[in-house]
């Protein structure tokens, strides 16, 4: 008989093991973790301003990872855990908990915070807001720096029910109230 040790198709494939990867960053994010003090912001769901985007979307991932770590069976194939005999009220709170934070309507192209349960309607649209918010400054930021000629104002991805002109005002306010002047007023080059 062989003694040859059987390998993971991560470790055939020198890959490290997905298990382990979640099982790190899990480790990361407790009470007692590197990212603890991130794991509160995603609790209460209030994130710093400094690098909001990326601290709310890490926090999402980094409570992925945990759950995975946790039910490594669930998250290879949610599907088969969520009919028949495996359909639990767990499962699908953890179906649920990673479904996607923003969604748009059937009939236009405007985007919505997801109702998140266990979490206040007013905060998860404050987030949502503000996350939003920070996307458009970044656009405005993305224009000046790379491309040539005025702003462009478009946002109506973000609410189809807002004119031109409420989005062009809304705009230049956000990257006035962050960069500390009006964007029409920016020397292009």
């Amino acid at each position: 008989m062989s003694t040859r040790k059987l390998l993971t198709s991560s470790a055939a494939a020198k890959e490290v093991d997905p298990l382990k990867i979640a099982n790190k960053f899990s480790s990361w994010f407790n009470a007692t973790g590197p990212f603890s003090g991130l794991l509160e912001q995603y609790n209460k769901y209030e994130f710093d301003p400094r690098n909001f985007v990326i601290g709310h979307l890490f926090a999402h991932f980094l409570a992925f990872q945990t759950d995975k770590a946790k039910r490594p069976e669930f998250f290879c194939w949610p599907a088969a855990h969520m009919v028949g005999k495996d359909i639990s009220f767990e499962n699908q709170e953890l179906f649920e908990r990673h479904s996607a934070l923003f969604v748009d309507k059937e009939d236009d192209d405007s985007i919505f915070p997801r109702t998140q349960k266990n979490r206040d309607v007013s905060v998860v649209k404050k987030t949502f807001d503000n996350f939003y918010h920070n996307a458009a400054l970044f656009d405005l930021t993305h224009q000046w720096i790379t491309q040539k000629g005025p702003f462009q104002y478009n946002v109506q991805w973000l609410t189809a029910s807002a004119s031109k002109d409420e989005m062009r005002h809304w705009l230049r306010g956000q990257f006035a109230n962050a960069l500390g002047f009006d964007p029409e007023t920016a020397i292009l080059l």
